[in-house]
C-alpha cells in the first residue's frame, strides 16, 4: 500500500527540516534543493 504523494512529501519535509535548518547557508544544499524542486514539478 502506497502513501498518498502529499503524505510522502510531508514526511520527507518533516525529516529534512532539522538538516535544512543546519545547512541552510550551504551552497551545495541550495543546489540540491533546486534540483529536488525541479524533480518534484
Amino acid at each position: 500500500m502506497q502513501m498518498p504523494h502529499w503524505m510522502q512529501a510531508e514526511l520527507a519535509l518533516s525529516k529534512a527540516s532539522p538538516f535544512l535548518a543546519k545547512a541552510i547557508t550551504s551552497t551545495p544544499t541550495w543546489q540540491y534543493l533546486e534540483h529536488w524542486v525541479q524533480e518534484m514539478h
